[in-house]
């Protein structure tokens, strides 16, 4: 405010317009990329708070689906059961039962095959009897491997079921109801999950999207941590301006009595700002001397430690030394000198041989 009623004053007229146009230009400029960096956190933030909350549906979804996992077999034949006789019932699911129907007349028919094997006249040669007693094995084989096929399918079917299908309209007095009926908590719960799960997966994707976009749109990788950047470039380059600026200002009117009052009062707030600056910089000088003191005394604490601790080894290396140097001195009394030790040595070669020794 202060600036823009001198823009007519003095020798700020030709400089002053053309900077603060620069002032107003960074100014807008990091209004614009705050405002697509307050955008890109709170993606950043829904996508972690997305993920947090898919982590903790996807553990709860785990428990419910172990709680029903000894169920959905039996759901599923008890389903299958009371689709044979009322298909109506089912009119809007009635695709989960094709599988089934498929598999179940494929096992009637094996089994209608296998007894009319079983049911025919034998053959009286061997070879007939070794073929017929294969095929029997085979459709045996067959049979079995559709039968469990069929609790496979009949645990999908009712998975399937849980998923998407409503009990809560239907009669009380079926297989199916009573089969429902101890688990039907957990069925909602689980459909609820499941719901929310995928509500949280559209939601992340929409914001990965978005997020993928903007990157796009600003043409760089890792737009957040480059805009952060580029706004306190900005934010340096407009505080470098703003000093310029200041210091020319108070330079050219510190001591222009003809300034207006409102100018007189910018200069003179930054003349006391100058003094408790000063001020405060000789404190700042004071109390770093302080700590640097105790800095220097800890040190100098330290080295009289090491020197102390020097001496007390070079005394006990001193005291070692002169423990040597007396065993040195006792060992060398005890040996005398080189040439005394060769004349003893010398007496012994030489004396007389005893009686009856011969001499070699």
């Amino acid at each position: 405010d202060a600036l823009s009623t001198t823009k007519s004053e003095g020798a700020w007229k030709e400089t002053l317009g053309e900077k603060l146009s620069s002032i107003r230009q960074i100014r807008a400029e990091i209004r614009e990329k705050n405002k697509t960096l307050d955008r890109l956190r709170e993606l950043e933030r829904g996508l972690k708070e997305s993920g947090d909350e898919q982590r903790s549906v996807s553990s709860q979804l785990e428990q419910l689906r172990t709680v029903m996992e000894e169920h959905y077999e039996g759901i599923g034949a008890a389903a299958f059961e009371l689709y044979r006789q009322s298909p109506a019932l089912f009119r809007d699911i009635t695709e989960l039962f094709d599988d089934m129907e498929q598999l179940e007349s494929g096992i009637a028919e094996k089994e209608r095959e296998l007894q009319r094997l079983e049911s025919s006249a034998g053959p009286g040669s061997f070879i007939g009897k070794t073929l017929k007693r294969g095929k029997g094995i085979v459709l045996r084989g067959n049979l079995k491997t559709r039968e469990m096929q069929r609790n496979r399918r009949l645990k999908r079917l009712g998975e399937q079921l849980c998923e998407s299908a409503d009990f809560q309209g239907m009669q009380s007095d079926t297989v199916l109801s009573r089969r429902i009926a101890p688990v039907s908590e957990t069925i909602e719960s689980l459909k609820f999950a499941r719901k929310r799960m995928s509500e949280l997966e559209l939601e992340s994707e929409r914001l990965a999207d978005e997020r993928l976009e903007m990157e796009r749109s600003a043409g760089i990788r890792n737009p957040l941590k480059n805009l952060e950047h580029a706004v306190r470039r900005l934010e340096n380059e407009l505080q470098e301006y703003l000093g310029v600026i200041g210091m020319d200002f108070y330079s050219t009117c510190k001591n222009d009595e003809t300034v207006s009052a409102r100018v007189s009062r910018t200069v003179a707030a930054i003349k006391r700002n100058e003094d408790e600056t000063k001020h405060y910089k000789q404190l700042l000088e004071r109390v770093e001397a302080g700590l640097e003191i105790k800095q220097l005394q800890k040190r100098k604490d330290n080295l009289d430690n090491e020197l102390a601790a020097m001496k007390a080894r070079i005394k006990e290396l001193e005291e070692s030394r002169a423990v040597l140097d007396r065993d040195i001195a006792e060992k060398e009394k005890l040996f005398g000198d080189l040439e005394s030790l060769q004349i003893e040595e010398a007496k012994l070669t030489a004396a007389p041989a005893e009686p009856g020794e011969k001499e070699s």
